[in-house]
């Protein structure tokens, strides 16, 4: 699209000092505005994405937030005009976007240590970095209490 470069743009508004603001039009990309569904969809997937890696507020009241911030911040900047999207599926896409974006940003349990890899394989050139086995050990503690550890092995 013709999206506005925002950090850039009001980062020269900031640090200028002068009473010439920056021209918006200086600070749009060059392309064009997406021409069909579906180059919408990647043009606010990539948006999503690229917001969602700054944002602080990570849970879910947050991400439908931002989701809806950034579809709304492309409709009303005229990036949805020239395809074919209705306010319907704009909704629609931002309520989809919004569990996959939880599930990248979910929290996440504490794995076992890893031991590494049983075998290695050097494909017949030792100067290449082994290939990882399929099969890798874990190590776990016993359920026992006793304070013995286990290895559990997971593979084909």
């Amino acid at each position: 699209g013709t999206t506005v470069m925002s950090y850039f743009y009001h980062r020269h508004n900031e640090s200028d000092g002068s009473d010439n603001p920056a021209i918006e039009d200086d600070y749009r990309y060059r392309g064009r505005k997406p021409q069909t569904r579906e180059s919408a969809l990647v043009m606010i997937a990539d948006s999503l994405e690229a917001a969602s890696r700054t944002y602080a507020d990570r849970s879910e009241d947050g991400l439908r937030a931002l989701s809806n911030k950034i579809i709304n911040a492309k409709f009303i900047d005229g990036q949805l005009d020239e395809c074919d999207l209705t306010l319907r599926d704009l909704e629609l896409i931002g309520r989809a976007f919004q569990p996959v974006l939880a599930s990248i940003y979910h929290q996440r349990i504490e794995y076992p240590r890893l031991l590494g890899p049983l075998k290695k394989e050097t494909n017949g050139d030792e100067n290449l970095d082994p290939q990882p086995a399929l099969q890798t050990a874990f190590i776990d503690t016993d359920d026992k209490g006793n304070g013995t550890k286990s290895v559990r092995r997971f593979g084909v």
